[in-house]
């Protein structure tokens, strides 16, 4: 078991390829814009370590990617389906308009057994989004979202997004986000993050 304890996990393809999929441990998953997903692993915990599952499919006109955290007991369960709809258009702006569905269930959202409330978390939210400046080296993006937790309120946002991929010989990614939210009493942002 020691040296199993050493393989993370086994992917197949890139976020660029038409086919991307995996299983063990799950690196910075963001949906959207990260209402309701942001930056998630489910390795937060190197002794609780979970054997979570990827899969993303990659079209021009539309994506599909969906995870996992963990394929022995599917705790958290989330997807994402994208529509690029003027994807053929060379118009500026409008090819790269993008409409995301995201949906979310967690099993176990109270692991401590704090809350004597419903044992499942279900989630849905709805995003928006184009890039004024779209390259291999600088994106600019101009984003809205909506999301809804079931029976724990609602929650809306808006922004942009920079992101400088290999803004350092590969080793840094530069990302800079500015958001405005406006959430109801019980609804938490980005509640599927790395912790």
């Amino acid at each position: 078991a020691g040296w199993l304890r050493a393989i993370r996990h086994i992917y197949w393809g890139t976020e660029a390829d038409v086919l991307h999929t995996g299983v063990g441990t799950i690196y910075d998953i963001t949906f959207g814009s990260g209402m309701l997903v942001s930056h998630y692993t489910n390795a937060s915990n190197w002794d609780q370590r979970k054997f979570g599952f990827l899969i993303d499919f990659n079209f021009p006109a539309f994506t599909i990617e969906g995870f996992s955290s963990n394929l022995l007991d599917q705790e958290l369960l989330s997807g994402r389906i994208a529509a690029v709809p003027f994807y053929r258009f060379g118009t500026p702006f409008f090819n790269t308009l993008e409409l995301g569905a995201t949906v979310l269930r967690d099993t176990n959202p109270d692991p401590k057994g704090w809350s004597t409330t419903s044992s499942t978390l279900s989630a849905m939210g709805l995003d928006v989004g184009f890039y004024p400046i779209k390259t291999d080296g600088f994106q600019w993006k101009v984003f809205a979202e909506y999301a809804n937790y079931e029976n724990y309120g609602h929650g809306q946002g808006f922004g942009t997004l920079v992101n400088i991929p290999d803004f350092w010989n590969d080793v840094l990614d530069l990302e800079v986000l500015y958001e405005l939210r406006f959430a109801k009493e019980k609804f938490i942002p980005g509640y599927v993050n790395p912790a």
